[in-house]
């Protein structure tokens, strides 16, 4: 679990994630109903790069749900 935000300081608390071979990862926050899946080749791991991503990934299903949804 993401507690003090140290592994991902862009995302909530209560997200965790897998991490996998060459970069694949998994990243699931409970508190937005979201899982996000990085499938592909990173070597090596780059964990400010899945942070950038999943937190723009994150910002665009809050912008999509609309106020009061």
């Amino acid at each position: 679990i993401n507690s003090g935000q140290e592994a991902f300081p862009s995302l909530p608390p209560d997200t965790y994630y897998a991490s996998g071979a060459f970069g694949q990862a998994a990243l699931v926050i409970p508190s937005h109903d979201l899982v996000i899946a990085r499938m592909g080749w990173n070597v090596p791991d780059d964990r400010e790069g899945l942070n950038a991503f999943a937190r723009a990934v994150l910002l665009a299903v809050e912008r999509g749900r609309g106020p009061g949804l």
